[in-house]
């Protein structure tokens, strides 16, 4: 691909997130998208195929962005409290700084319901994501009883994480943080 060819695909994944966090995967259409992207919606064909294959793109860029954050906070990690602590402490950031990645998840996972093929993508991030956790916590000893706390809610949250698309949909609107604060 050439780089304008590049720099028109990575434009439409730009508006497709800004438009799918504001608006839902429901609402947002290839049209709200190309026109958000200054290109027309036979661009966005031509690059994606259709909107299963925008809406994976936007996952998979997402979800990557996701894993390599979280490598970068794990990877000073000692102990498996420390871990945890920081895992917690990642998804605190995100939640304050980026809360249109939880966003972007949430209508992803609520998408897949109605999407046989989107739930494998869905599903693939869900397994990445345990899988780099359970690779932290395999290496790791007893934790202290305080510890111990942090890794039930920790467990907990991860419960919640991957089996969110099985819950009714978690933003009413663009802006609404109270779900996601009150997980």
């Amino acid at each position: 691909m050439s780089k304008k060819g590049e720099a028109t695909a990575q434009r439409i994944l730009d508006a497709a997130y800004k438009s799918i966090a504001a608006r839902g995967c429901g609402v947002v259409t290839l049209q709200d998208i190309a026109g958000e992207a200054g290109v027309v919606v036979s661009q966005l064909c031509y690059y994606f195929g259709n909107k299963d294959g925008l809406f994976t793109a936007v996952l998979k860029r997402a979800g990557h962005a996701y894993l390599e954050g979280l490598g970068l906070w794990l990877r000073c990690c000692g102990t498996l409290a420390e871990h945890v602590i920081t895992f917690v402490n990642y998804n605190e950031f995100i939640l304050r700084d980026s809360p249109n990645t939880y966003r972007i998840f949430l209508e992803f996972y609520n998408f897949a319901k109605d999407s046989t093929g989107f739930q494998l993508e869905v599903a693939n991030l869900t397994s990445e994501i345990a899988s780099v956790v359970e690779t932290c916590i395999a290496n790791k000893t007893a934790l202290p009883r305080r510890g111990i706390q942090i890794f039930e809610c920790f467990s907990r949250s991860l419960y919640l994480f991957r089996f969110t698309w099985h819950c009714p949909p978690a933003f009413s609107g663009a802006g609404d943080r109270g779900h996601a604060e009150g997980i």
